[in-house]
């Protein structure tokens, strides 16, 4: 029997169009001689936890099915990145409860009828000068590329550009080939918009250093590979170009996620650190002119933007033992970083326009909610 832990995957709004899953309508009859084993979640807190688990698979064998306590297939997506096998799991666990999983192994399973419209997507688009973008059925997000950087009079860095969407499925592809039809993104035509202003900022949860009340950041990313999309997550890594704050390089090469009903991205920075031991590392949300005072709590900060014509724009970030400092029109969260660390931070967007949230205080709560639960993962156990 082996333990493990859930990923910090949590989400506390109700799945988008869960139900529109397609599953496969009956098992093979061969299911019943095939090996499984039994996969146990277990809820530690005194709320329901609706979440994306992820499991090591190690020596596990290929996976036919996973199926619930009912007997039926349940969603789920095989992650196979450099060469380490995950399987990522969509559970409901009850307060303090438990529930278990049958993972059937064998040649995997195929499904005949339409499919899921809901994904988790992402890509490099170099027909709109280098941009990558991804998306999940809540939200979506680029970062800018070299072709850009390139093009004299763009302002560019690489902060994190947050786009609004109130459709389940995946609006990357659409409304880049739209934009090559001349139609503006910066306007809603019924599915959502860009209307946030990143510039050369932070935009939603870009890094750098903070030192003598200034904040030093990377230009755009100079390589990028896509690892996973699927039903559950999408996965990609982005390499910088080394900077420098006095005499000190900082290089940085962040590993992104964004699952399925979330809407916080997972950045995992590397640092190299050279002439110096520890740097002071920030994660940014920039503070649009007339927003709101920020919200905060321990590791935390929530900001939304004043009211448009097309509603209001909330962006949030999360660094466990972070400090909460207000500098160069940012909402900074800042911790000492040394060569060699793999900082996790989350950062994510809402928009008024999707529903979820109406305000701030809503919109802060659901954050200050991620950044307790995210401390608290499900535990699970695989056994055979």
């Amino acid at each position: 029997m082996t333990n493990l832990r859930s990923a910090k995957k949590n989400i506390a709004v109700a799945f988008a169009g869960v139900a529109g899953v397609v599953f496969l309508a009956s098992l093979p009859s061969q299911m019943a001689c095939k090996k499984s084993q039994t996969l146990t979640i277990v809820n530690p807190d005194a709320s329901s936890r609706s979440e994306i688990v992820e499991i090591p698979l190690g020596d596990v064998g290929e996976i036919s099915h996973v199926l619930g306590k009912d007997g039926k297939p349940a969603i789920h997506q095989v992650l196979d990145i450099d060469g380490s096998r995950t399987l990522l799991l969509l559970a409901d666990v009850p307060p303090g409860g438990a529930v278990k999983y049958s993972l059937v192994l064998g040649e995997s399973a195929k499904t005949d009828g339409a499919a899921d419209q809901i994904q988790c997507y992402g890509r490099y688009v170099p027909e709109r000068k280098d941009d990558y973008a991804w998306d999940n059925d809540r939200v979506a997000f680029r970062i800018y590329g070299p072709a850009l950087a390139a093009t004299p009079g763009e302002i560019t860095g690489s902060g994190v550009d947050a786009w609004s969407k109130k459709v389940p499925y995946s609006i990357i592809d659409k409304w880049y080939a739209k934009w090559q039809a001349g139609e503006d993104y910066h306007t809603d035509h019924g599915e959502g918009m860009d209307a946030y202003n990143v510039g050369a900022s932070r935009g939603c949860g870009g890094t750098g250093v903070f030192s003598g009340g200034k904040i030093y950041a990377s230009g755009v990313w100079k390589s990028q590979r896509t690892l996973a999309t699927g039903p559950l997550r999408v996965v990609f890594e982005v390499e910088y170009a080394p900077y420098k704050y006095g005499n000190v390089t900082v290089t940085e090469t962040k590993r992104v996620s964004l699952d399925r009903g979330s809407f916080f991205n997972r950045f995992q920075t590397t640092l190299q650190i050279e002439g110096a031991d520890t740097v002071p590392f920030i994660v940014g949300v920039v503070m649009q002119p007339n927003s709101e005072d920020p919200i905060q709590g321990q590791g935390w900060v929530a900001l939304m933007e004043p009211e448009a014509a097309h509603g209001r724009v909330g962006t949030a970030a999360i660094l466990k033992d972070g400090q909460v400092i207000i500098a160069e029109n940012h909402a900074l969260l800042l911790r000492q970083a040394k060569n060699g660390d793999a900082i996790e931070h989350l950062a994510g967007t809402c928009w008024t326009g999707e529903g979820s949230f109406p305000d701030l205080k809503a919109w802060a709560e659901y954050t200050r909610t991620m950044a307790e639960t995210d401390k608290q993962p499900l535990t699970v156990t695989l056994s055979k």
